[in-house]
């Protein structure tokens, strides 16, 4: 089988094992209780070098250093597993195959080499675009917007000229007033996740999605913090205002432990400009999501909700920019 080849080629190029049995035998014994217990062979070992990998930057370089040299024969053999995939699937009256890469947008921004700029994500999308697109199947890439900001924008489209930026649910308009459709979105994804309107006051749903700043995971994560807080108070149901800031107030604290003092200025400028720059400095804060990006017609940015309400924010003075 196609699957045991790619199997039998990891087990022997990462983990030096000696045949298919000995990987089979090593991964059954690893993941014989939980939820990859039932799953193929081949997810485990996936999910085996996933773990390594974040568990210390020597594993790390191991795995690399053993997989880099051999990319090609790697490709290679997940492409002939693809395709067998891809057959099968036209024959039960499936169009085709499409892979989602989710979450490696949130790979970690780091500068690699200051002289030339170069970042952990130049490494990724730019350096390594052809073997990104050298797999034989329909695939999605998530991507940091801040690589859209960068000097090598251009490098980034050219590499992958079908793109897509998605930007945040507008909930307010740019100089401030309300924007009653965004939320209306927000408020219907609240509906399909859970019976938001049984938990929750009305209002208090618009306010948790006006305080998300439009960005889904926030506002999920803020309808969570506020059900966890209800609970822990014993609260009665709807949960009402008093719970929402208390939710707010801890997305509040989040952001602040994450933002350098340095970005406090940068950040003003941004919220009087509804603009920002493209520089490292910008970039990061596109990549930490304390600026988010809005597009209805004209693109513009601001302030994630979260930012605004720090003591460091509000005590920053803005810097006038003169140049974008």
């Amino acid at each position: 089988m196609l699957e045991d080849d790619v199997l039998k080629w990891l087990g022997e190029k990462i983990y030096s094992w000696k045949d298919l049995n000995a990987t089979q035998n090593t991964l059954t014994a690893e993941f014989s209780v939980g939820a990859m217990a039932p799953l193929p062979f081949l997810a485990k070992i996936l999910a085996r070098m996933s773990g390594h990998i974040k568990t210390g930057h020597a594993i790390k370089q191991e795995v690399r250093l053993k997989l880099d040299p051999q990319i090609s024969q790697f490709i290679e053999r997940v492409n002939l597993f693809l395709e067998k995939v891809r057959i099968g699937l036209r024959k039960r009256e499936y169009e085709d195959l499409v892979v989602i890469i989710d979450n490696l947008d949130r790979t970690a921004f780091k500068v690699l080499d200051a002289a030339s700029n170069r970042t952990s994500h130049d490494a990724i999308y730019l350096e390594r675009a052809d073997q990104l697109k050298a797999l034989n199947v329909n695939i999605v890439y998530t991507v940091p917007i801040s690589m859209f900001y960068s000097l090598k924008a251009t490098q980034l489209t050219g590499a992958f000229p079908l793109h897509l930026i998605l930007p945040m649910i507008k909930v307010s308009n740019r100089e401030g007033s309300r924007f009653e459709e965004g939320r209306r979105v927000l408020l219907e994804v609240a509906g399909r996740r859970m019976e938001a309107g049984a938990i929750f006051d009305p209002a208090v749903l618009s306010y948790l999605a006006e305080k998300s700043g439009g960005m889904i995971r926030d506002f999920v994560r803020l309808l969570s913090y506020a059900m966890e807080i209800g609970l822990a108070r014993k609260r009665q149901i709807p949960l009402g205002e008093a719970v929402a800031r208390v939710a707010f107030q801890r997305l509040v604290n989040e952001y602040g432990r994450m933002i350098p003092p340095e970005h406090f200025r940068l950040l003003q400028d941004v919220h009087l400009e509804k603009r920002v720059r493209n520089d490292a400095e910008h970039q990061a804060m596109l990549f930490n999501l304390s600026v988010l990006e809005y597009l209805n017609n004209e693109r513009w940015c601001d302030v994630h909700p979260a930012v605004l309400e720090l003591r460091e924010f509000k005590e920053a003075a803005p810097r006038k920019i003169d140049t974008i």
